[in-house]
């Protein structure tokens, strides 16, 4: 057996984990199965299905989209619901954190209940962020520090202090000394309460 054929044999037997019922062990391992044989390109008894849901599981729970992006116990309950009533065999969680985008205030994107309906999901600000005089040379000469430096200097405005705000628009920005103060602002961000079950 081989190395890929172990991982996935360890996969979907899930040593060590508890399941709620004999259903539930019974349903993850054909899904996990489903997948194993998918990315394995072996014939599966159905083809896995990953949906993406959108706000959908917001609006079915009876919650506003500014409702889940403020308010992770009440994000986890849509989504749960909605897992639970279309059990989909993966799912990617869309974490929509809307305190972590007002904390590095980015100008990109308006949010929820934030200068638009709290009834629309995030809308994304069309606006030149950059031109492309300060694009093309830059991206040019170094795709992956532009990634990491360039591109994200003109969407995020770093508030230093009330007086003083630090916008990053400049094609040379030093970006190193901004990252700091963006975590130090994310890590005091802090839930109303822990995500609870």
């Amino acid at each position: 057996m081989s190395n890929t054929q172990e991982m996935f044999e360890r996969w979907c037997s899930a040593p060590g984990v508890s399941f709620k019922n004999p259903e539930a062990e019974d349903a993850y391992e054909k899904r996990a199965g489903r997948i194993a044989d998918a990315i394995q390109l072996k014939i599966p008894d159905r083809g896995p299905i990953t949906p993406a849901f959108g706000m959908f599981p917001a609006l079915d729970k009876g919650f506003t989209c500014e409702d889940v992006f403020f308010d992770p116990n009440k994000a986890f309950a849509a989504w749960i619901k909605t897992l639970a009533d279309f059990e989909p065999d993966t799912y990617r969680l869309p974490i929509r954190p809307g305190s972590v985008y007002e904390a590095i205030d980015c100008r990109q994107i308006m949010l929820p209940g934030r200068g638009i309906s709290p009834h629309y999901g995030m809308q994304y600000v069309k606006a030149e962020y950059e031109t492309a005089e300060e694009f093309y040379d830059f991206f040019l000469e170094d795709p992956t520090d532009f990634m990491l430096k360039g591109s994200t200097c003109h969407v995020y405005v770093v508030s230093w202090s009330p007086l003083k705000t630090f916008v990053l628009s400049v094609r040379h920005c030093v970006i190193i000394p901004v990252w700091p103060v963006c975590f130090k602002r994310l890590v005091v961000l802090r839930s109303p309460a822990p995500l609870r079950n």
